[in-house]
């Protein structure tokens, strides 16, 4: 199976994992070696400094290290889905 389609099982595995997110940027990843991925969910937020409406500011607000099988489903995460990064 290629990385792109391992990619498509995994952001649905993550998102299903989170259930509705109204600030949902983007799920981003990459394989890091041997069927191990670091998945990082991108999140927008309010930033009352900024000036403009034009850019909406975003950041990591999960951010995870799995392990899948060769069929891309999840068998391992660190730390479990739907934990809060510590940045985020």
């Amino acid at each position: 199976m290629s990385n792109s389609n391992k990619e498509e099982i995994i952001t649905r595995q993550v998102l299903d994992a989170h259930g509705r997110m109204d600030d949902l940027k983007e799920v981003r990843m990459r394989n890091v070696f041997d069927n191990r991925w670091r998945v990082n969910v991108w999140c927008y937020y309010e930033d009352p400094n900024l000036m403009s409406n034009l850019t909406r500011p975003s950041t990591i607000k999960y951010s995870y290290f799995i392990r899948v099988d060769d069929s891309g489903n999840i068998v391992h995460s660190d730390p479990e889905l739907g934990t809060q990064s510590l940045a985020g």
